[in-house]
């Protein structure tokens, strides 16, 4: 099976994100192991600006790599498109499709632990949690040394975006209902945390997908609504252990910061939507381990 692993990226910023961030994190020895055991190629769709940069960063690696230009003034119609095309590709090999956005980083060893899972079913959807971190103290602390999974949930509990920060339960006021989370410490460096709308970070795409996307685009959210498409079948899986697989997304400190409001027992994982695959996730505690 090939792993078609799907990036969208255009702008300075975001194209540095990808090869100092994303890309750098997906090169460390045990995520690059499992990429080359699955013989990825890189799916890349971009502006004119950012093609070259991205063909020079992506052609250090040795990886093979697949371009399209895409016409980048409306995110959510490109990222729809883009998602779907990837998965056309995917299909029409027989592979699996990894989406690794700029601002993503995986702790080394989760793309193989995630693959190793989805190559012994048919059609599966993986979906973990990844936490939010401040983009501005993070990239300080960054070395681009390789990070365990461990190692990165530490390092994301030192570096919390406030909007992940304020959804720590039992609280009087949280921002659960608003973002999906809600957290606890249970001892030290142990963790314990609900996500309504954990991120599906590797599919074994179907034609299905393919067409629901394309029934539904541009008004298609891969996180908010299609994984509901996944769980009657039965093909959705969440993986609930930071050991098997952790990830954290760069954030601005100023953004995707959701409202606090009063909460009490019994209510800290309320949430505003109740589509399938939310009421599914309530059911998975998540276990975050940081490194000692």
């Amino acid at each position: 099976m090939r792993i078609y692993v799907h990036v969208l990226s255009w702008g300075g910023q975001y194209c540095d994100f990808f090869a100092n961030y994303a890309l750098k994190a997906a090169m460390w020895p045990k995520n690059r192991a499992a990429l080359e055991k699955y013989d990825a190629v890189f799916d890349v769709y971009s502006d004119k600006a950012g093609e070259k940069f991205l063909r020079d960063e992506i052609g250090k690696t040795g990886f093979d790599m697949r371009f399209t230009e895409v016409n980048t003034k409306d995110f959510k119609a490109v990222q729809s498109r883009s998602i779907s095309l990837s998965m056309e590709h995917a299909l029409s090999n027989k592979g699996a499709m990894l989406p690794l956005p700029p601002d993503l980083i995986f702790g080394d060893g989760s793309i193989g632990n995630l693959m190793e899972i989805l190559d012994v079913g048919e059609g599966r959807a993986l979906s973990a949690p990844h936490l939010r971190v401040n983009s501005d103290t993070f990239m300080a602390a960054f070395t681009g040394e390789p990070i365990s999974n461990a190692g990165m949930v530490k390092m994301a509990f030192e570096h919390m975006h406030r909007g992940f920060a304020d959804s720590e339960i039992p609280n009087e006021s949280t921002c659960s209902f608003a973002g999906g989370v809600a957290w606890q410490k249970l001892s030290s460096g142990l963790r314990a945390a609900q996500f309504m709308l954990p991120t599906i970070h590797m599919i074994e795409p179907m034609q299905e997908d393919i067409d629901w996307f394309k029934a539904n685009f541009p008004k298609c959210s891969w996180d908010l609504q299609f994984p509901s498409t996944l769980i009657e079948n039965r093909r959705h899986r969440t993986v609930g252990s930071s050991d098997c697989a952790f990830a954290v997304e760069l954030t601005h400190p100023k953004n995707n910061y959701p409202a606090n409001q009063p909460t009490s027992r019994g209510h800290y994982d309320d949430y505003r939507y109740d589509m399938l695959h939310n009421k599914v996730n309530r059911n998975t505690v998540f276990i975050f381990r940081e490194a000692e």
